[in-house]
């Protein structure tokens, strides 16, 4: 019997929730745009494509959508290479493998970016694919995603869980039959809907080796 694991990365491996913000931040503060809390609301409430979208209008009239880009793309790859790690993380991924599980890195961030992480953190030799749903053309990682993901690699959906810092993302994994496990944050806090559905709701990666045997 297949033990699969499917890992996010922002926000559950990855401590960098601070890294985006920063980086509009940065981009906004060049051209005198401030970065409010309601600013920053509404970007986390999007998906990645649809806040590139956002900020491209927003600064409009200082870059064209390349330039956007590139200044983008210039301050995340300096960023990731120097990430840092959710408290427990580097000795939970050998528990894990030691334990038979094969684990799956499923990010809606840009592939290099995660594979940028976990390289320079020594972390990348225990996955055996770093999957972006940009990989896919997806927006999320809705059933759609999973199911193809689960196809292409001809695995056992009831063999996996997936642990996500995103309660949405979980629902659409328990619609393909995934087992889901939520770690508790401040950005994608879990609402009543979800409570009533997840398997797991854990506050930090230590609780994981109680779940994941």
């Amino acid at each position: 019997m297949q033990k699969i694991v499917f890992f996010d990365l922002d926000g559950v491996l990855f401590d960098s929730y601070d890294i985006w913000d920063q980086m509009v931040k940065s981009l906004l503060e060049r051209y005198g745009i401030p970065f409010t809390d309601e600013l920053q609301a509404k970007l986390w409430s999007l998906e990645m494509d649809q806040a590139d979208l956002y900020l491209t209008h927003l600064l409009a009239d200082f870059l064209d959508e390349t330039s956007f880009k590139v200044a983008k793309e210039e301050y995340l790859l300096e960023e990731y290479k120097s990430v840092t790690l959710k408290s427990g993380t580097k000795e939970l991924l050998p528990y894990l493998i030691k334990k038979g599980y094969n684990l799956y890195a499923v990010t809606s961030n840009y592939g290099h970016l995660a594979k940028a992480g976990l390289e320079a953190n020594g972390l990348l030799p225990y996955f055996q694919q770093v999957i972006s749903t940009f990989d896919y053309n997806s927006d999320s990682k809705d059933i759609e995603f999973l199911n193809s993901i689960i196809s292409f690699y001809e695995l056992e959906k009831h063999s996996i869980a997936m642990v996500e810092d995103s309660w949405k993302n979980l629902l659409e994994a328990k619609k393909a039959g995934i087992e889901t496990i939520y770690l508790l944050n401040d950005v994608y806090p879990l609402e009543k809907v979800a409570k009533e559905t997840i398997d797991f709701a854990i506050t930090d990666l230590d609780q994981l080796s109680t779940i994941l045997r």
